[in-house]
């Protein structure tokens, strides 16, 4: 047989396996791509157009009340279009007022160094009646929220209002799933209620999907006469919460339980599991109603 045929042969082979392998490559492990918007008119269209993976870094922009983009009665909603899997990297000891993130539903999120307080009268449901949201409001679907650095969410809530949410509020026709970036320093959670709200969960007479932890630092205080994490106010329901790690710490306020129900009338939780992780829930200093 004449080697050089079969040399030429060998060589067209090993080229279209290494073309084969470099085609399967995914996109995400050679690309990232870091979005910096220089003020918060354009942080909504950056976020549409984002690649899935992306981190949309706020580190560079002021508090929309302070800025000098807003005056302190208005406030900003982003949305998190359907699907969509983003780092949103807030900026360490900045706090975003009257700002609230909705995620629209299926979205794999890491939040960094997030510090964001919603404006007052927010709704925590799709129906409700509020001038904006929760200031993490998820609304459909099965997510996922990944801890990255020191995170703190805070309702700006002040009011008893029904349907109105929690800081960290999961609509009813969705599910969450807290965990943390096993490579990061840190990982962990602050989440406060305002006026009848949960710190994660639900306010006044809403309702609230499945919660499940799986890992970090969660801290969640409820407001008034609501539990750290579960269904604020009276009337409020929440499908199920589950901890399976972590280190969680719930409070509730009023009467209210850690973990579970408000101190009000007509609530329900369908399910609570506790399988693992560091739990401690303390239930509130019941006070005169």
């Amino acid at each position: 047989m004449n080697p050089r045929p079969f040399k030429r042969l060998m060589a067209v082979a090993l080229s279209i396996l290494i073309s084969l392998n470099i085609a399967h490559v995914p996109k995400a492990a050679a690309e990232e791509q870091i979005i910096e918007p220089m003020n918060w008119n354009g942080v909504q269209s950056l976020i549409n157009g984002a690649s899935d993976y992306a981190t949309i870094d706020l580190s560079k922009l002021e508090s929309p009340s302070t800025g000098g983009l807003f005056t302190s009665a208005e406030f900003i909603t982003i949305k998190i279009p359907r699907g969509k899997s983003l780092t949103i990297k807030g900026k360490s000891g900045t706090t975003f007022k009257n700002t609230a993130f909705v995620f629209e539903g299926d979205n794999n999120i890491i939040i960094e160094d997030l510090n964001v307080q919603s404006a007052n009268n927010h709704n925590g449901t799709t129906n409700g009646g509020g001038v904006a949201y929760a200031p993490l409001y998820f609304s459909y679907g099965e997510n996922v929220l990944t801890l990255r650095g020191v995170n703190n969410v805070t309702s700006g809530q002040s009011s008893v209002a029904d349907n109105y949410g929690a800081a960290l509020n999961v609509n009813s026709q969705a599910s969450l799933t807290i965990t943390e970036d096993t490579h990061a320093i840190e990982a962990s959670l602050n989440a406060t209620g305002g006026a009848r709200g949960a710190g994660i969960g639900g306010g006044e007479r809403g309702g609230s999907g499945s919660i499940a932890i799986s890992g970090g630092t969660v801290n969640a205080k409820g407001g008034s006469y609501a539990p750290g994490i579960g269904a604020g106010g009276s009337g409020g329901t929440i499908d199920s919460i589950t901890i399976a790690d972590g280190i969680v710490t719930a409070t509730g306020a009023d009467g209210a339980a850690g973990i579970g129900l408000s101190s009000g009338t007509g609530g329900q939780v369908n399910n609570i599991t506790i399988s693992g992780g560091f739990v401690l829930e303390k239930r509130g200093f019941r006070t005169n109603f």
